[in-house]
């Protein structure tokens, strides 16, 4: 063992949960330093897939831009963070949270054009039908606690029905013609700030009420949208323009308020299964979208 942690530079201590530590924390796994089964796996990976993986990864490099004035924001999928960058360097970084194997958050790049701040959240008809739905039969005084909104319709004939009147019992997530959209609030799931990029998936980031989840290692528990630890922090990065105080009263107030950006910001939302970090340190991630796979077929190579 010791002589593969050497081989991998992880070695770094005569006693070896050190160094066992150091090599878990590079291969996403809980740094206990203890030889366990995920441990021993990673540790007996062919180092030739290992290199297959850095080229691949190599070539995701190429989508990023690589002005020395460069701004923007990376979200790293595969690994749960996103990275402001300004003039080409990362300013900070801060833990997100992606989308379930089910909902994965997809690949793309886009234009940030501008932040809401207090969003209003209008709700998915799947997650109404499919979630909200049930709780709405169980307990119908859901919908005024948490500050629903109920309509039918659309454009000049959207009707505003009173939860109260509604045979929510008589309804079927098939049936379901309905409407939802939550007030911000306290128990809003897009917390106190949206940030908004045109794109076909209806994706964005967005601040949580939820903060204990991004104590997790793995985050992989939103509906597809990007959940972002620190909102206001980015918020204040992104309208450099305007101050803390200013920023800070715009939430404080409770109204919703949409604010565009003078210089709209270039998004990516890219996924990396490997990269070289502070140090010189090469990390390597578990293909959570199995993208990894796909990606060699496209580019006509063999899986690793």
């Amino acid at each position: 063992m010791r002589k593969r942690l050497e081989m991998s530079g992880d070695w770094v201590d005569p006693e070896h949960r050190a160094s066992l530590r150091r090599f878990q924390s590079r291969h996403h796994i809980e740094p206990t330093g203890r030889l366990d089964r995920v441990t021993l796996e990673a540790l007996n990976e062919p180092v030739e897939s290992q290199i297959a993986q850095i080229e691949l990864n190599m070539e995701r490099w190429r989508w990023l831009p690589h002005d020395p004035e460069a701004r923007y924001i990376l979200v790293r999928l595969d690994d749960y963070e996103l990275d402001f960058i300004d003039h080409g360097q990362r300013q900070f970084t801060v833990r997100t949270i992606v989308g379930k194997s089910f909902w994965k958050t997809p690949i793309f790049s886009s234009t940030m054009t501008h932040l809401v701040v207090n969003p209003y959240w209008y709700v998915p008809r799947s997650i109404a039908a499919g979630e909200i739905l049930p709780l709405l039969q169980r307990d119908p005084g859901y919908a005024l606690r948490n500050g629903l909104r109920i309509s039918r319709g659309e454009g000049m004939e959207v009707e505003r029905l009173d939860p109260d009147t509604i045979d929510w019992n008589g309804m079927t997530a098939d049936t379901f013609d309905l409407h939802i959209a939550q007030i911000p609030g306290g128990t809003n799931p897009l917390g106190v700030v949206k940030f908004y990029f045109k794109n076909p998936y209806h994706i964005y980031l967005h601040d949580t009420p939820n903060k204990t989840l991004f104590e997790r290692e793995k985050r992989e528990f939103s509906h597809g949208c990007i959940r972002v630890e620190h909102s206001e922090l980015l918020a204040q990065r992104i309208l450099s323009d305007l101050g803390q105080e200013s920023l800070g009263n715009l939430i404080s107030s409770g109204r919703n308020r949409q604010i565009g950006l003078q210089d709209p910001l270039p998004v990516f939302l890219l996924y990396w299964t490997a990269w070289v970090g502070e140090g010189g340190k090469v990390y390597f991630r578990d293909d959570l979208y199995q993208s990894d796979e796909k990606m060699l077929q496209a580019l006509g190579k063999t899986p690793y």
